[in-house]
């Protein structure tokens, strides 16, 4: 693999939306709304492609407890695990269009398309819209690891080449850091490890050396010690982490962020999208007690995109990923 990878790619995962609503089209969106549409009247079942405590599973559940009070029936989280979020993904584009089955899922759908994990996209759902954004990965080893730097994990492992483990799932963000790892001359042995709670685990239980994950997820980690942070995957520093350089930084070209996303079956009804979409606006703009939850919880602040910014920021971000198609598409040893 050459060292030019992913980073052209996932900058596009970055998108300039600011911080605190849901972005033009309003007037559209508004008049789209006129004629409301009787949804939902029944339970809507949330399905989740990770495991419970991940950075996925927190904001679709949260979403989903302050759609319920404000639609005024149950938002239903499920996490259907597998597959890099295959199986979950497949599960919701075949469910019947009717609004009452819908997808969360981010970045990791673009570049599970590009994988060949699935052979289908984003294309083939109703966009339901961008909800919350959040841009606090990093690259973490165990805290007694000799590695005090990037250049540490790649200078040792050229000397012991597949000595050490890093946790992937593959075709999602964790396998991007792990390629871009090794763009980058790092001769590390890639693991499956499943989601993010999977490679904490793992971690800890000293399965493997080096994953990445959410950082507030791993915040008591890291102040007691078992944990150290090499670098952020975002586009800058984090606020928290005033002193931990990026990955691009420390010679790795890596940068990406989560805009967690809402999907429903193709054919569902666009109006049910966007009544959806106009619920998901009223919260970011003006709950209060969801944005301390959510700063409290992944230190994010509201963030949400309408039907058609979501489309465009999908739309630029498959169009980038696909270009690096044949980089994603290589085989992830099966951890034993």
């Amino acid at each position: 693999m050459r060292h030019k990878v992913l980073a052209t790619m996932m900058a596009l995962a970055v998108v300039a939306m600011g911080s605190l609503g849901c972005g033009g089209n309003n007037a559209k969106q508004a008049a789209s709304n006129k004629k409301d549409v009787n949804w939902p009247t029944k339970p809507v079942q949330v399905i989740v492609p990770f495991s419970a405590g991940g950075d996925t599973d927190y904001n679709g559940r949260i979403m989903a407890k302050y759609l319920e009070k404000k639609l005024g029936k149950p938002f239903t989280v499920t996490n259907v695990v597998g597959g890099g979020g295959s199986i979950a993904d497949n599960r919701v584009k075949n469910a019947k269009p009717d609004g009452y089955t819908v997808l969360v899922n981010h970045v990791t759908l673009n570049l599970s398309t590009a994988s060949k994990v699935i052979d289908f996209s984003y294309k083939d759902y109703q966009m339901g819209g961008v909800f919350a954004q959040q841009n606090t990965d990093v690259v973490l080893v165990r805290g007694d690891s000799p590695w005090k730097s990037i250049k540490d994990l790649i200078e040792d492992s050229k000397k012991n080449p597949n000595k050490y483990k890093i946790a992937a799932n593959t075709g999602t963000s964790s396998h991007y850091v792990a390629i871009a790892l090794q763009n980058a001359g790092a001769q590390l042995n890639v693991v499956d490890s499943g989601g993010s709670s999977d490679r904490i685990v793992a971690l800890l239980g000293g399965h493997v050396d080096v994953i990445p994950a959410s950082y507030p997820g791993v915040r008591d980690y890291i102040k007691t010690g078992k944990f150290k942070v090499l670098a952020a995957c975002a586009d800058k520093r984090i606020a928290s982490l005033p002193d931990v350089p990026t990955l691009k930084e420390s010679g790795v070209d890596c940068v990406y962020t989560y805009n967690y996303t809402f999907f429903f079956p193709k054919g569902t009804d666009p109006k049910i999208a966007e009544k959806l979409s106009a619920a998901v606006k009223d919260i970011v703009e003006n709950n209060k007690d969801y944005a301390a939850e959510i700063d409290k919880a992944y230190m994010q602040k509201p963030f949400c995109m309408n039907i058609a910014d979501s489309e465009k920021f999908w739309q630029e971000s498959y169009d980038s990923i696909m270009k690096f198609a044949d980089k994603l598409q290589g085989k992830v040893q099966k951890q034993k």
